[in-house]
């Protein structure tokens, strides 16, 4: 019962949580690959075919290669996540305007008056022990590139819209090979703005979020219902284990049930009183699995998910009547078939 409720609430809860976060106009394209000859003319397109506020972002490719001194792949070995976090090629940006999905959390933002103090991803930097005041390299094209961490960030990476894991000031990556990216809110009647860009803009790599969406759904699908004949079979097997049980004590039974017979119980309160006993035994191992399952999801959601979590009163409360029906109906069946 636990594995099965598991299974279904955490594919449905992991996407309905992900669209609850999204605005109402939340984008539904990336643009990426736009060059600096091109901006003016791409932000001109979009304002007279679908007007929006257009945030322009540079993209500078490059890694980082040290910490404090110290090789930043010896400092991420460490945890796995990390470790895929900076065993490539970042991207990198430049503003002097706190992205609107950016919280500051350590330190500060300040990037015209401090011209070497960069900012770090929250995460990352729990990730990798990077504190405020920390010192990092980058290798951008083969050349070393310095700086000091000024401020840590939240990032809503949910909210497609672009977020990066370092943010620098100008100076430092200004003069770097550059490509801009940004997101786009194309509504089903402004397509055309879609066949434009393309058209106008060969370069560009134009990314529909939606199908993006529709991938991630389909592969959660796939996953739950790879899972689901497995933890079926697991809970036929259960039930069976029950029939047999109850199958083979029907000796006792026998002798239980003759003998409230010759003190005098009814027949009729005999099956009573043995429904009765798979009811409860099904009511709590239905409460079970549901106790077992809201705790787990809990745990996995404040810890690997870091989702908000919300008590389903219904699997509580469902789980053990389907619990219950279950065993009533093995129960009654295996001591039918004792006779």
């Amino acid at each position: 019962f636990a594995a099965l409720t598991l299974v279904t609430t955490l594919r449905e809860d992991l996407i309905d949580d992900w669209m609850a976060h999204l605005p109402p106009n939340a984008p539904n394209y990336f643009v990426i690959n736009l060059f600096d000859h091109e901006l003016s003319n791409f932000e001109a397109t979009v304002s007279e075919t679908a007007p929006q506020p257009i945030e322009l972002y540079p993209v500078i490719r490059g890694r980082l290669t040290h910490i404090n001194g110290e090789e930043a792949l010896k400092i991420a070995s460490q945890d796995s996540r990390a470790e895929g976090s900076i065993n490539r090629d970042l991207a990198l940006t430049y503003t002097t305007k706190l992205p609107p999905d950016n919280r500051i959390v350590e330190g500060t933002w300040a990037p015209e008056e401090h011209e070497e103090d960069l900012s770090i991803e929250e995460g990352l930097a729990k990730r990798l022990r990077i504190k405020v005041g920390d010192l990092l390299e980058f290798n951008i094209l083969g050349e070393v590139i310095h700086g000091r961490v000024g401020s840590i960030r939240s990032v809503h990476w949910d909210r497609l819209t672009p977020n990066f894991f370092f943010i620098f000031p100008k100076k430092l990556l200004e003069s770097h090979p550059r490509t801009w990216m940004t997101s786009l809110h194309i509504a089903n009647q402004e397509i055309r703005l879609e066949r434009t860009l393309v058209e106008r803009f060969p370069s560009i790599s134009l990314i529909e979020i939606g199908r993006l969406v529709e991938q991630v759904q389909m592969i959660a699908n796939q996953i739950s219902q790879s899972m689901l004949p497995l933890i079926g079979l697991c809970l036929i097997s259960g039930l069976f284990a029950v029939w047999s049980g109850v199958h083979a004590t029907r000796q006792e039974r026998d002798q239980e049930d003759r003998l409230l017979r010759i003190f005098g119980t009814e027949r009729r309160r005999i099956r009573l009183t043995n429904a009765t006993e798979f009811v409860a035994l099904g009511l709590i191992s239905g409460l079970f699995g549901a106790v077992t399952a809201e705790t787990i999801r809990w745990a996995l959601y404040a810890t690997a998910l870091e989702i908000p979590f919300s008590l389903r009163l219904e699997l509580i409360l469902g789980m053990p009547q389907v619990g219950a029906l279950a065993l009533l109906s093995i129960g009654l069946w295996a001591s039918r078939a004792k006779t």
